[in-house]
């Protein structure tokens, strides 16, 4: 009997652990945003990228919980700030960009994860 209690007791414990497990975030992969596509890779909590569409640029930031604050840059020479929070299910971000200094004076960036279906 005291097998049995301390059985249940270990895969209480087990389940109470495996329950109280955040899911990563992680903003790697192809978006659609309001400012054409975008690709990000993440690696811990660095995070890399490029847009392309009307503007062409690269984005370098640091995420914290489900934040990323980044800088982003053109070949033109235009460059700023921005920020994405990753929806709790990982499949869009909302944020906003900013030149120079600031994070959000141009206006909303906003974008929906790419599935591989969409791919195809």
């Amino acid at each position: 009997m005291k097998k049995i209690v301390a059985l249940l007791c270990a895969w209480a414990l087990v389940i109470g652990a495996a329950a109280g497990q955040s899911k990563t975030l992680n903003f790697t992969g192809a978006w659609n945003t309001n400012w054409g596509p975008m690709r990000m890779t993440q690696k811990g909590s660095q995070v890399m990228g490029h847009y392309t569409g009307q503007f062409k640029g690269i984005i370098d930031g640091a995420v914290t919980g489900n934040r990323l604050d980044f800088t982003w840059s053109q070949p033109n020479g235009e460059h700023g700030k921005g920020y994405f929070i990753l929806s709790d299910d990982g499949n869009s971000i909302d944020g906003a960009w900013g030149m120079n200094d600031s994070d959000s004076d141009g206006g909303s960036w906003s974008g929906t994860r790419v599935t591989l279906d969409e791919g195809k």
